[in-house]
């Protein structure tokens, strides 16, 4: 799993059918990059920090979401905001 690979599925409006495959897909990234690396590493360092960022930022997301705010992006708005 990598970033690109993450845009390349938005770009296709997967995440709008499965919305919690994002907070997934993101999560195995900074998951992997700490697994394989070891601890005192820099990059499982970055990953741990990075992780944290991420997760704080969908959890606000994820509450507007619940909170109905964002439900009403259709998916040509959702493709126009990608290109942008």
């Amino acid at each position: 799993m990598c970033f690109a690979y993450i845009r390349d599925r938005a770009k296709t409006s997967y995440y709008l059918k499965d919305p919690m495959a994002l907070r997934k897909d993101i999560s195995l990234i900074f998951d992997n990059a700490m697994k394989f690396n070891l601890p005192k590493h820099k990059v499982h360092k970055e990953a741990s920090r990075l992780g944290e960022v991420c997760q704080a930022v969908l959890d606000t997301v994820w509450s507007r979401l619940e909170s109905n705010s964002l439900r009403t992006i259709d998916e040509d708005r959702f493709r126009d905001y990608l290109r942008a």
